[in-house]
């Protein structure tokens, strides 16, 4: 106990005055991530096994190029991967120049035997730099059939990472009279955020992965920009080398796309300066209009050559370093894909209770098995790199 002289004040009455807390708590980070929120509300799919498949096929091909410059050459090189796509009795034209050219041999092969100015334009010097279409073929009358040319469907994979989170706090915490909400159920509703989070990130960043480091098996997933482009969408990606979004860039961004997906579910999912850059763009060829807000997710809808596509503000894209990013994604053409063992579903779950009988202490756990299943990469589409 303390004596005083004169005046009581603040100071000396500092212990006994009651705070003035309030009960609401305000979380730091807000609970926005824009594709997350949407594959969880978009049909989804499970499997058995950890590691799931599909197989994807395209088009043969219908442009070559040659590996050489050359003026009137009756012998033209190309890639090993042009030559499959070509059979004897090809014609190929050069939009350069409109030039016809005719194969005769070489079919499959690196070198192939032609005849130029195959029709009305003369034979013209043939770049490097020019693509050659496969306009068709020109068969014999009455003669063999021609070589059959087409594609092998490829396997596409990814995993299913189990995702989980923790939140451990002891009896005495849990059971203490504190300001705000409940303790124990904050904090499971505050994993829960911090959980999606890190699926949303890890759908967008992560890298496949089969860990067998010291007899422990670990799976992780591919995300749809996983190592800047190197895993998942890895066809479709517009770098502008340090130059500014034009109309024009923006366009051949969006019609990257328009030969493999129908348009009728596309999305940009964009980081903050994208949205900036594409709200200056609307002042000219750019049409912008706020369409709705979708599970708490703003959507302003672009207009742009005939094509609808659906922007929302991906937040991760700056909290994670990228800031320069857009991602154009066909919503029809991606699934969240749970594990769905025997006894064991890999769908979002918070368990309680997890702890040993006799522990003083709680030990709850929000737990995701599953990973992102792209279909049809070339229907999606990355922008980046913009001044």
């Amino acid at each position: 106990m303390a004596n005083i002289s004169g005046m009581r004040d603040y100071t000396s009455d500092s212990a006994l005055i009651v705070r003035d807390v309030s009960d609401t708590l305000s979380k730091i980070h807000p609970q926005e991530n824009a594709f997350i929120t949407l594959l969880l509300k978009a049909s989804s799919e499970s499997g058995d096994r950890r590691k799931f498949e599909h197989l994807e096929d395209d088009w043969v091909g219908n442009t070559v190029n040659t590996t050489a410059a050359y003026t009137n050459e009756t012998t033209i090189a190309v890639s090993a991967a042009d030559g499959l796509k070509i059979a004897n009795r090809d014609i190929l034209m050069n939009p350069t120049t409109g030039e016809n050219i005719l194969v005769t041999a070489g079919e499959g092969t690196t070198s192939l035997t032609v005849v130029r100015a195959y029709g009305s334009v003369a034979a013209s010097a043939i770049a490097t730099t020019d693509t050659l279409s496969i306009i068709g073929s020109a068969a014999y009358e009455g003669g063999s059939s021609l070589t059959s040319v087409t594609s092998v469907p490829d396997s596409a994979y990814n995993y299913t990472q189990d995702f989980q989170h923790i939140i451990k706090l002891s009896d005495i915490d849990a059971a203490e009279k504190k300001y705000g909400p409940n303790t124990r159920a904050y904090l499971q509703a505050k994993r829960m955020v911090e959980h999606k989070n890190m699926l949303n990130a890890a759908f967008w960043f992560g890298q496949k992965k089969l860990d067998t480091t010291a007899g422990k098996v670990t799976h992780a997933c591919g995300g749809l920009y996983g190592g800047k482009g190197s895993e998942g969408i890895t066809t479709n990606i517009k770098d502008l080398g340090g130059q500014p979004i034009t109309d024009k860039a923006l366009f051949d961004f969006i019609a990257m796309v328009r030969d493999y997906s129908d348009g009728t579910n596309l999305y940009l999912f964009a980081s903050s300066t994208l949205l900036t850059e594409i709200s200056l763009l609307q002042m000219r060829l750019v049409r912008l209009q706020q369409a709705s807000t979708k599970y708490g997710i703003n959507i302003t809808q672009l207009t742009a050559l005939g094509t609808t596509v659906n922007v929302v503000e991906e937040k991760a894209f700056n909290r994670n370093g990228f800031p320069n990013l857009g991602v154009l994604v066909d919503m029809n053409n991606v699934k969240i894909h749970y594990f769905s063992g025997e006894g064991l579903s890999g769908k979002t779950k918070l368990s309680m209770n997890k702890q040993n009988p006799g522990d003083h202490f709680y030990v709850d756990e929000v737990r995701t098995i599953a990973g992102p299943r792209l279909r049809n990469e070339k229907s999606h589409a990355v922008i980046t790199g913009w001044a």
